[in-house]
């Protein structure tokens, strides 16, 4: 069984940021840090997002406001969903109320059409 090694935020950042001044390549932070090349692009995905105590990156915050305005849409598209559900309820239990039928050929005025 493996043992999984912990990693605080201020080696991933150091990481991260010797990669991208290019003090390191990927391969050689690999080698040297023994680490998977999968870790090592999410902790440089988590350093563009600002995620690792950082400011983000210019291309991180577009994508994190991205983010932030696809949930918010969301969460709106299901609150349109929610009203029109209860508006078809509202107006079904109306019409189940109501006691005066109209009949057909007549106008809600009372002429007949």
């Amino acid at each position: 069984m493996r043992n999984w090694r912990k990693f605080g935020v201020e080696f991933k950042k150091k990481v991260v940021e010797e990669i991208r001044s290019g003090v390191l390549s990927k391969a050689q932070a690999i080698r040297q840090y023994d680490l998977s090349s999968g870790l090592i692009h999410r902790w440089m995905d988590q350093y563009e997002h600002g995620k690792l105590e950082n400011e983000p990156t210019h291309q991180g915050s577009l994508e994190n406001k991205i983010s932030e305005l696809e949930r918010k849409v969301g969460q709106q598209a299901m609150e349109i969903d929610l009203l029109k559900k209860v508006r078809t309820h509202y107006q079904k239990t109306l019409n189940e109320k109501s006691s005066v039928a109209i009949p057909a050929g007549v106008s809600s005025k009372g002429a007949k059409s």
